[in-house]
């Protein structure tokens, strides 16, 4: 069923460490998360490869 592979799919994604707040603070700094060309657009990370 398609319905209960995706609700397996976000009960792992809401059990991972991605739902933390700062998460994306790993692979990016402040500056370039919040940049103008962030919130347009894809930027690419500046501290770590995203997993």
């Amino acid at each position: 069923m398609p319905e209960a592979d995706l609700l397996a799919r976000a009960n792992g994604l809401l059990e991972s460490p991605m739902v933390v707040g700062d998460w994306p603070l790993g692979f990016y700094s402040r500056e370039r998360l919040f940049s103008v060309a962030a919130r347009r657009g894809f930027v690419e990370p500046g501290l770590a490869p995203l997993p």
